[in-house]
């Protein structure tokens, strides 16, 4: 019984809270709010959760002073938590994964782009190949 990639977090997390609508079936408008982020993905907090494995569109609301406009991401549920649900990005665009490093810069997150970018770099995974 290993671990799969839905189980292990390649990307450092960071506290950040943000409104999130979750798309996915019977969840449409499902609002919730991240708990953490990185460019992996992030977590949110709700009482519902989708099953784990399922994918979803996601459409991330930064606030309003870091000056970003909403933006969507495509997820997949990698884990449950007591609290909520740990949501991994799949399937990104360059474009996408560019606005979620342009939220995570705007948040004054520089230091962990830095060193998830040199992580990928050495790994030599090319994040913007997704």
């Amino acid at each position: 019984t290993g671990s799969s990639f839905m189980e292990n977090r390649a990307n450092k997390r960071v506290p950040f809270k943000m409104g999130v609508e979750i798309l996915a079936g019977t969840y449409r408008g499902f609002s919730v709010e991240t708990r953490d982020l990185s460019l992996g993905g992030l977590q949110v907090e709700s009482r519902a959760q989708l099953p784990k494995g399922a994918e979803c569109d996601l459409i991330l609301h930064p606030a309003a002073g870091l000056g970003i406009a909403a933006f969507p991401l495509k997820a997949i549920v990698a884990r449950h938590t007591e609290t909520g649900m740990g949501l991994a990005f799949i399937h990104q665009s360059r474009e996408n994964l560019l606005k979620l490093v342009d939220l995570l810069v705007a948040a004054g997150m520089e230091d962990v782009i830095q060193q998830e970018l040199q992580n990928a770099q050495s790994s030599g995974n090319n994040i913007f190949m997704m």
